[in-house]
């Protein structure tokens, strides 16, 4: 099938997205295959739905980044004050019109002033900096020294169908996904970005997902599916069809996992001693559940920890802080590609 990308130029919008709901309707409907490059790095085909002309890299001043953000912090700050102050203003218009016959006058100053108070600072920072720049800078200067072709995408993240197609997780009818970073990393291509997959009703809403997921390409191709679900989130997993439980050599692993597989065979070639270790390591290091899919010859690895992989404290901003946070946090995604390295003489299938 053909895909044929709009690459319309928009003016209002930073990342020249053309038509959000368009996009996010078409990543729906398309084939999981849809979203993978077959060269160079494969993860790029994840933006192929994006339909937009790539922004060049911005050319960072550290010290002036910092002031916009500063900026930015402040002016959530006057926001939330002026949301609250909006509310106690509608509560003595309503006070007032209980008192008084005839208080339409009040009702629509009091309207007015409402809207003068809930309206939110749209100029633009000193500099014209934005969060998303901060977080890219964050980004670049944390893994560039080690990782190659660093791709930021702040409005981007793994598509619907690619993560519905593992059949590892309750889909819900609420998704969204962002923050999607890639590159490559001792010639293995990854992506990772944050995702929350949710069920939403009149009366309540249920969180299957929230937090990171983390997808490698793996060395050589296998075929067939082996999943590993953390046995503390049974209850948000979908049923795979057509695989059988493996009970792995790893006591440990088999207490906080539960392992089924297209071939019992596969899931022993997958599920090194070593992998089985790092997987472990990642359930106590995120402190959150941990669902594993290895597929179409990807390994995919989702950290249900509620928690947003890098999002700016307001309440104390620290940029070389951010930079050292971030690059502990990619330390997941360099272990598992390091044992990956390890183990490419099991990947001969």
């Amino acid at each position: 099938m053909a895909y044929i990308y709009n690459r319309q130029q928009s003016d209002n919008d930073p990342y020249n997205e053309v038509n959000i709901n368009a996009r996010k309707a078409a990543e729906r409907n398309a084939p999981p295959e849809a979203f993978f490059y077959n060269t160079g790095n494969p993860f790029l085909g994840f933006m192929r739905f994006l339909r937009r002309i790539p922004v060049a890299k911005k050319q960072v001043d550290p010290q002036r980044l910092m002031a916009d953000l500063r900026e930015i912090a402040n002016t959530k700050k006057t926001n939330m004050f002026t949301r609250m102050f909006g509310v106690i203003i509608v509560i003595f218009a309503a006070c007032i019109l209980s008192a008084f016959n005839g208080g339409i006058a009040v009702l629509a100053a009091s309207i007015a002033i409402v809207i003068i108070f809930f309206k939110t600072k749209t100029s633009k920072t000193t500099h014209g900096y934005t969060v998303n720049d901060y977080k890219a800078y964050v980004i670049e200067q944390s893994i560039a020294p080690f990782v190659d072709e660093i791709v930021y995408e702040p409005n981007f993240g793994i598509p619907y169908s690619v993560v519905k197609d593992l059949n590892v997780v309750r889909m819900g009818n609420r998704y969204s996904t962002e923050d999607l970073v890639t590159g490559k990393y001792r010639n293995v291509y990854f992506a990772q970005a944050d995702m929350r997959i949710e069920y939403k009703s009149d009366d309540s809403t249920i969180i299957y997902f929230r937090g990171k997921w983390i997808a490698v390409k793996y060395p050589k191709g296998f075929s067939g599916t082996v999943t590993a679900v953390d046995r503390d989130y049974m209850n948000r997993i979908r049923k795979a069809k057509g695989l059988e439980y493996v009970s792995m050599e790893n006591e440990s692993f088999n207490s906080l996992f539960a392992v089924e597989s297209s071939s019992q065979h596969l899931a022993y070639y997958l599920l090194t001693p070593q992998l089985m270790e790092r997987i472990m390591y990642i359930k106590q290091y995120a402190r959150g559940q941990v669902v594993v899919c290895f597929k179409n010859g990807y390994l995919h690895i989702g950290i249900n920890n509620y928690q947003n992989t890098f999002e700016p404290d307001y309440n104390k901003l620290d940029l070389y802080s951010d930079i050292e946070k971030f690059r502990n946090e990619f330390n997941l995604v360099r272990g598992i590609i390091e044992i990956l390295d390890i183990d490419k003489s099991v990947y001969n299938q």
